[in-house]
């Protein structure tokens, strides 16, 4: 027993030792290298569950590989389902067959009693971007709140989408209100600018 002792302790001490003159042998640039080589690839291991309840630090960049919904309509007007909105990050619309042939579309978010599942703890936000397809500068989407959600725009008249613009919708569950399914969208209006 005496000797399997030993044996450990003079194999620990030489582990120890190799190491410590590894490290001390290593110039600065050796260590760069190391660090550089570890830092182009980003792979995450285990999280600690679905919920983070503190700051993560991303020094390169996220790339989201968001899932896109195309649809043409062919109706005057439409309601968004929840599905679509907690499904897509981004919806394109082609409104040119619409109904009444004008290329006009009003687009309804849905209401905030169907959404219970979507953003459930108070103050939480997402986006989702909808975008008019539609090359006609004509052609219009006038995106409507839905029962329980209020419209906030970045600039007047946001919430009409003419033609190949795009919004950038930000949910935002409310802390407080009537009901705690409400919900306000904050609207972000870009044109495409060549």
């Amino acid at each position: 027993m005496n000797k399997l002792k030993v044996f450990l302790t003079v194999a620990l001490t030489l582990v120890i030792s190799a190491s410590v003159v590894f490290a001390i042998n290593m110039t600065v640039n050796e260590m760069l290298e190391i660090q550089n080589r570890a830092t182009n690839e980003v792979t995450f291991g285990a999280f600690p569950g679905g919920d983070i309840y503190q700051d993560v630090n991303f020094f390169q960049k996220e790339i989201s590989y968001n899932r896109t919904m195309a649809t043409t309509s062919s109706l005057e007007a439409s309601t968004l389902l929840a599905r679509e909105i907690t499904r897509y990050e981004r919806i394109e619309y082609d409104n040119s067959s619409d109904g009444g042939a004008d290329g006009l579309h009003t687009l309804t978010l849905p209401a905030s009693s169907t959404l219970t599942h979507f953003l459930p703890v108070n103050g939480s936000c997402t986006h989702t971007l909808i975008v008019n397809n539609e090359a006609t500068a004509a052609s219009s989407t006038t995106i409507t709140a839905g029962t329980g959600v209020a419209i906030n725009e970045a600039t007047d008249g946001a919430e009409i989408l003419g033609g190949t613009q795009t919004a950038d919708l930000m949910w935002c569950r409310n802390y407080s209100g009537t009901s705690a399914n409400d919900f306000t969208v904050y609207i972000t209006e870009y044109t495409a600018s060549d």
